[in-house]
């Protein structure tokens, strides 16, 4: 088998993407079992389908709160502690380059990552049709899987990028953690800080853009806006929201493997 291949499906087929997997697949059962208890009091037919969707949302972002973990996770064990450790060089004594190597590990994330999400939400509307008979168009749920993922990826090249620079893995994981905590649970507080100071709403737009974890969020910026008619803030247009999440994407996977190239290992 060609090398390169193999290192491929090695970082692919593994037992913590298993797990990754199930974890993804039980939360969609659970949001779904969740919605069925909000809506249990009532007959199916009655279930107003936006307000069903506007929870809907408001669930699977209470998830999406703990899946930067398993990827920052994901990423340790497929790159941060093989390079570590040393395993890295050793796989690099057989016919593969480093380019293969590093782009073979990040596309075993990718990989995991949109599989991952596609069972998540593949099992919520499972769930709600057998649990609620609703059903929503095939867009609604793309768009959902595409959101989701896209922010994981920008996530998961900055942590690639991150891992290029800093070879020891407990030094990896302390700012992987660091940046979560900032990104997941006090970013909301800057911008609420920034915002008293500046009273500029669309600023504060701009300034959110430079969150990886929200670059997927103009996918769901239609389906959001419909559910919240009387929202005073307008979006910033589509393509800045779009240049956003391809920089995110781009600029750390491309600045990761110069480094990669020339590093020590």
């Amino acid at each position: 088998m060609n090398p390169a291949f193999y290192d491929l499906k090695r970082s692919f087929l593994r037992l913590s993407v298993f797990l990754f997997l199930v974890i993804f697949l039980l939360s969609g059962l659970g949001i779904a079992y969740e919605l069925h208890h909000i809506f249990s009091s009532m007959q199916p037919s009655s279930i107003p389908s936006n307000i069903a969707l506007q929870e809907l949302l408001s669930s699977i972002s209470l998830f999406a709160v703990f899946f930067p973990v398993l990827f920052l996770y994901l990423s340790y064990e497929i790159f941060s502690k093989p390079r570590s450790v040393g395993a890295l060089e050793y796989i690099l004594s057989r016919p593969i380059t480093r380019g293969e190597l590093y782009f073979n590990r990040y596309i075993g994330g990718i990989l995991t990552i949109f599989i991952s999400t596609s069972l998540f939400v593949l099992s919520i509307g499972v769930g709600l049709y057998l649990l609620l008979h609703l059903t929503y168009g095939l867009s609604v749920y793309l768009l959902i899987i595409g959101s989701i993922a896209i922010s994981l990826v920008s996530l998961y090249s900055l942590l690639f990028f991150i891992i290029s620079y800093v070879k020891e893995h407990g030094l990896f994981l302390g700012i992987g953690i660091a940046l979560y905590l900032l990104f997941e649970i006090f970013w909301t507080l800057i911008l609420l800080a920034i915002g008293s100071v500046v009273h500029n709403p669309t600023l504060i737009q701009y300034i959110n853009l430079l969150n990886p974890l929200n670059s997927g969020s103009f996918l769901l910026q239609k389906l959001t806006t419909d559910l919240n008619t009387n929202t005073v803030i307008k979006p910033l247009p589509l393509p800045y929201y779009i240049i956003a999440a391809l920089l995110w994407i781009s600029i750390p996977l491309v600045l990761g493997y110069l480094k990669f190239r020339k590093v020590d290992l």
